[in-house]
């Protein structure tokens, strides 16, 4: 009988000892001091996080909001959102800090002088299965249907060779990149994998004037069954091939130009007209009596 009470006496100080530990553990847990980093100024939205536009100061664990950020290397060079700007002695939060890539206007910003940018939506076949990739070049390639009567004949050929892509998004106009490979956090601090996106929706590409006018110009209805095609460049191969364009056999842009309205023949037709139908009504005019003219 003693025995057993000495035993229940041992397991009873075990538990205390153990409860008082883990709580001693979990008090010192929540006061141990954190770097905690704060605005030193006001930062206004869409704005590149600069080291001087940052400070830190050491709280206990205990009390901080979560999803704040708490690594200084997660800030600098970071971005804030789209109309989201930070008070100054503001939390940085996880949620609230994005990288360049994961901005809206990402692509824009990546331009070049006199480049411009070109946006057009892809499927599986037209994105080579997921291949097109933000940073990487591609061969453009167009490809229509003519018809004479009831006879249709095919014509494909390629725009231009080693454009370079700027952006691939899904249709809510996210990076698929950074998608795949950020987890989200919650207000609570809790962490989310992505959901894998395995193609684009949406690419942009950088192109000059020129190439914007062809691009958009074969999108046209005056192609039946127009599609562009964006194929990965192969850096192994000899272009042979101007770095606007395509020569030769697989030169598509004589076809799509050949549908181009000329319109400085076109205004001058258009005023050839107006001026003829304003000297008729004169005529008109002066042969009307005196009591039928307004």
């Amino acid at each position: 009988m003693n025995k057993r009470r000495l035993a229940a006496v041992m397991i009873s100080a075990l538990v205390v000892i153990g409860f008082v530990g883990i709580s001693e553990y979990r008090v010192s847990n929540e006061l141990r001091p954190t770097t905690v980093y704060f605005a030193s100024q006001d930062i206004p939205a869409h704005t590149e996080i600069l080291d001087s536009m940052v400070t830190s100061m050491e709280l206990p664990l205990k009390g901080l909001p979560p999803g704040i950020i708490t690594n200084k290397k997660d800030l600098v060079g970071k971005y804030t959102l789209d109309q989201y700007g930070l008070a100054q002695n503001s939390y940085f939060f996880q949620s609230k800090i994005v990288s360049q890539d994961e901005l809206m206007d990402a692509a824009r910003m990546k331009l070049k002088d006199g480049q411009s940018l070109w946006t057009g939506s892809v499927n599986l076949l037209e994105s080579s299965a997921g291949n097109v990739l933000p940073d990487t070049d591609i061969d453009i390639w167009f490809s229509a249907v003519e018809t004479d009567g009831a006879d249709s004949k095919w014509v494909i050929g390629k725009m231009y060779e080693g454009v370079t892509v700027l952006s691939a998004k899904n249709k809510k106009a996210e990076d698929i990149v950074a998608k795949n490979n950020t987890n989200t956090v919650n207000a609570q601090g809790q962490t989310t994998a992505p959901k894998k996106e395995l193609y684009p929706t949406v690419v942009q590409l950088a192109v000059d004037d020129d190439q914007l006018q062809i691009l958009n110009a074969s999108l046209s209805t005056a192609f039946r069954d127009g599609t562009i095609i964006l194929v990965p460049h192969n850096d192994n191969r000899e272009a042979g091939l101007p770095e606007l364009g395509v020569t030769g056999v697989y030169d598509i842009k004589p076809y799509i130009k050949s549908k181009q309205l000329d319109l400085d023949q076109y205004i001058n037709k258009t005023k050839g007209t107006s001026d003829t139908e304003t000297k008729q009504v004169e005529s008109l005019s002066a042969i009307q009596p005196e009591g039928e003219k307004n």
